[in-house]
């Protein structure tokens, strides 16, 4: 077990060495560790989709490293879906792992960001369309979360962010997409005109990323039901790090998208069946080539 958590460690060390160095003649001064969480029915629409992140320097995240290994002491990683977090032994056995785990980030002055939205509230005017596509809970919680980055006044303006995920391949396009929608926006550029978004990349699971997946775990459990075991037990993560830029996206703010991003199909938005969803992706995969 020793040497299987050398690996690990040893192996995030070399990621850390492949941030914030590229483009050469522009390079981001900051890497953002994203992670995504639903619960069982968030991309089934009704319930909540949570995407978080948190944001630092390369010398920041390797502080977090060093500290995120000593207190996770024999454990080789952290995955809390796993942790039967809601079992009467949970406390006893967890509490305060967790608990000294939450403080990990602040300590190495890394910044706490996320964004959720309630698929219930939009699911069914959407349903079998093919604004389930753009509109799917995961899109439209990234797109919230990336902008509380970019809008946050804890970050400097003219300064590159890039941003890296757990490679789930399911998400892997909606994500490119919406990248590629924010270089555009100009309000994002800096004085280089350039974007301030840097690259988008995924990782296999990493220790680099479980603080992230602890952040996203906990404000899901917050969403779901704050009075819950499984909210109280992760609660260490969301107390040490405030403020944490949270964007929730309302029914208002899907009625508004749905509205204004769909207007030229009139009132009914075109219906999707699985041939047509595959084509879609498909061209969307083209278009990100260009």
């Amino acid at each position: 077990m020793y040497a299987k958590n050398q690996g690990l460690y040893a192996q995030a060390s070399l990621e850390i060495e492949d941030l914030c160095v590229s483009p050469i003649d522009f390079p981001a001064k900051c890497a953002a560790m994203i992670f995504g969480y639903f619960d069982e029915s968030g991309e089934k629409g009704d319930g909540f989709v949570v995407v978080a992140g948190l944001v630092g320097r390369r010398k920041d995240w390797k502080k977090f490293l060093k500290l995120w290994r000593q207190e996770l002491g024999d454990r080789p990683s952290l995955h809390l879906a796993e942790m039967r977090l809601g079992s009467s032994k949970a406390t006893k056995r967890h509490g305060d792992l967790l608990l000294r785990l939450g403080s990990v980030p602040s300590q190495a002055n890394l910044r706490a960001f996320a964004g959720s939205v309630r698929t219930v509230h939009y699911a069914d005017k959407i349903k079998g369309t093919i604004a389930e596509i753009g509109l799917a809970g995961y899109s439209i919680a990234l797109t919230a979360m990336v902008d509380a980055v970019l809008e946050s006044k804890l970050l400097p303006k003219r300064e590159r962010i890039e941003f890296t995920f757990e490679d789930q391949i399911q998400f892997a396009v909606p994500r490119a997409a919406t990248f590629h929608s924010f270089r555009q926006v100009e309000k994002y550029k800096t004085h280089h005109g350039k974007s301030r978004v840097g690259k988008d990349s995924a990782m296999e699971k990493s220790p680099l990323l479980e603080a992230s997946d602890y952040l996203a775990y906990a404000i899901l459990q917050q969403l779901i039901d704050p009075d819950s075991q499984k909210a109280k037990i992760t609660a260490p993560i969301l107390e040490a790090n405030k403020p944490i830029g949270h964007v929730e996206v309302t029914r208002e703010n899907v009625d508004y998208l749905i509205d204004h991003v769909y207007a030229d199909y009139g009132e009914e938005i075109p219906m999707m069946d699985r041939e047509k969803r595959a084509f879609i992706l498909e061209e969307m995969k083209k278009s990100l080539k260009k």
